[in-house]
């Protein structure tokens, strides 16, 4: 059986195996959630309830370090920090849309500017470690010494 999922459970810890069916449990866990809410339900709940599932996973993730590598666990928790905070964000941007509460045009804006550079900076930061991973990273660098 390890033949045929070692290459989702390669990079994990001996003690962390199976940490592919929590990553797919947080998936699940967001789907169902959606899928089973009833359509009068405040969007903004629904993402209340997603930022809730993602910042429970990102604390249990930066608990555990699921990764044999050190440097691994760095940028997923980068990048589960930034999406929690996005989606706490979106959560921020749902009040703009809804008469329920008055926010000033500039709050808005500034709010909607902070999400799109916080996911832009996110993206830049992972399409240079997938370019250094591509370019630079050769068998013998020091960070396959630093197992965790």
């Amino acid at each position: 059986m390890a033949l045929f999922i070692g290459f989702l459970t390669a990079s994990y810890r001996t003690t962390h195996q199976a940490w592919e069916a929590n990553r797919l449990t947080k998936n699940m866990a967001s789907a169902i959630i959606v899928a089973a809410s009833p359509e009068t339900y405040y969007s903004g709940q629904l993402f209340t309830i997603a930022v809730c599932i993602m910042f429970f996973y990102t604390v249990y993730h930066v608990r555990t370090h699921p990764y044999r590598l050190n440097f691994l666990n760095y940028v997923e928790t980068t990048s589960l920090l930034v999406l929690t905070v996005h989606l706490h964000g979106v959560v921020w941007l749902g009040l703009l849309v809804s008469p329920a509460w008055y926010i000033i045009e500039i709050f808005g804006q500034a709010l909607l500017c902070d999400v799109f550079a916080l996911l832009l900076t996110n993206a830049f930061f992972l399409m240079a470690v997938l370019a250094w991973a591509k370019f630079m990273l050769t068998d013998g660098h020091a960070i396959f010494t630093d197992l965790a």
